[in-house]
């Protein structure tokens, strides 16, 4: 159990931390992949596809390919809120001016980067998914897409909300959760095998 919370709530301490001494105004949305990727790594470099030797070493390495995946899914979501350039009339009839921009700004957020953080993800770690990792991916992205228009519809006007209830931090939490649900489900299933 700790294996599995040990991640989302290490994120979600650090933001909380940082967010009050104004830390993440100095990085912007770039410290949303980075802090991801790196805690990530860190807490999974057991799980990494690649032999690496020492274990310092294996732990930079991992770490490393952890942040540059996490770099990598967050820029394939920011450029697919580029849908909404191309679509804009379209998005803006279908659901209005206001709500077509949350549904694109949920689209590449919730969909678009967590299954290209998912895909990418697999390089990286022997992240196999069956059905138990389908279901996980499936909730993670519901979950999101739920908490994104809450926070947009709702959360957003209120003047108190708080850097932990922001959707990059739950992004994050629900993120690390769902990975590490599949990571350590996967051991889990070896260790019972090997008994």
């Amino acid at each position: 159990m700790v294996k599995i919370l040990f991640p989302p709530v290490i994120l979600v301490l650090l933001i909380a931390i940082l967010s009050a001494s104004d830390v993440l105004k100095e990085f912007g949305l770039l410290y949303y992949p980075i802090s991801f990727g790196l805690v990530i790594g860190i807490t999974n470099f057991n799980r990494i596809r690649f032999k690496v030797q020492p274990v310092i070493l294996k732990i930079s390495f991992s770490a490393g390919l952890s942040i540059l995946v996490s770099l990598i899914a967050f820029v394939i979501g920011y450029y697919s809120l580029a849908i909404y350039g191309v679509f804009e009339e379209d998005l803006q009839q279908l659901f209005g001016e206001d709500r077509s921009k949350i549904v694109t700004i949920t689209f590449g957020t919730c969909v678009v980067a967590t299954l290209a953080l998912f895909v990418l993800y697999q390089f990286v770690f022997k992240l196999k998914s069956g059905r138990f990792g389908f279901y996980v991916k499936l909730s993670a992205i519901v979950l999101l897409v739920i908490y994104y228009f809450l926070f947009f519809e709702h959360f957003k006007t209120k003047e108190t909300i708080n850097e932990i209830f922001y959707p990059n931090t739950i992004w994050q939490g629900i993120m690390a959760l769902a990975l590490q649900l599949i990571l350590v489900q996967k051991r889990s299933q070896k260790e019972r095998v090997g008994a």
